[in-house]
């Protein structure tokens, strides 16, 4: 199954870089975060970006909905699901 390339806001700096490196922007999702860091050269438009990505990766979430995920303060799924762990575990308890 051929994976689409994730819309993702790069500058023209950014995406030079990512050419020099051999990285295409289907491969940014499953990739190492400290190698993509390394490449662009800064953690957190890293961790943006790669949040992009994977959300982007999730069928119909586009990147208008990938921004929004990401403004409400998560970059992972598993950021996710450990918020809905925790909610479900205070609920119990009272």
């Amino acid at each position: 199954m051929k994976t689409s390339s994730p819309k993702l806001p790069l500058t023209a700096e950014e995406k030079s870089k990512l050419r020099t490196s051999k990285i295409k922007l289907n491969q940014i999702v499953n990739m190492d975060l400290s190698e993509l860091s390394r490449c662009l050269q800064s953690t957190e438009r890293a961790r943006y970006l790669q949040a992009l990505a994977q959300f982007q990766a999730i069928p119909s979430i586009g990147p208008k909905l990938a921004q929004m995920v990401i403004e409400l303060g998560y970059y992972s799924l598993e950021e996710i699901k450990a918020r809905k762990v925790r909610n479900y575990s205070i609920g119990w308890k009272r």
